[in-house]
């Protein structure tokens, strides 16, 4: 009987660190998706990378890149959160045209480290 006190008396504890974990990750995963650069906020003109770049779905390096981008592609510049520069990036293979596309062929945000070098055309 004092067996089954303690083994029932335990769930609610159990219950609770289970569900605790969960919101916990479910809240940092909504934390990482709403920190993507505002798409308004992005050139209208591509520039292209002079060296090749990790991106990342939020401004902090301590994630795992999302994507890398090799020296030459484009990216449009988006809004600067300290040493981080939020871009907007087509697919590999696919035309530099993130400005001028629809909503449902929206080009790639994240962001890279605001030192990178890029080169400016026009």
């Amino acid at each position: 009987m004092k067996y089954r006190q303690i083994h029932l008396g335990a769930w609610p504890i159990v219950l609770i660190v289970v569900l605790g974990v969960g919101c916990a990750s479910i809240q940092a995963v909504e934390d990482t998706t709403s920190m993507l650069p505002i798409r308004a906020s992005c050139d209208k003109e591509a520039q292209q990378l002079g060296e090749m770049v990790a991106v990342y779905s939020a401004p902090q390096s301590s994630l795992a890149p999302v994507a890398k981008l090799d020296q030459g592609r484009f990216v449009y510049r988006c809004e600067q959160r300290g040493e981080w520069l939020g871009v907007m990036f087509p697919a590999a293979g696919e035309k530099v045209d993130c400005s001028e596309r629809q909503p449902e062929r929206a080009c790639s945000l994240g962001w890279i480290r605001s030192n990178v070098q890029m080169q400016i055309f026009g």
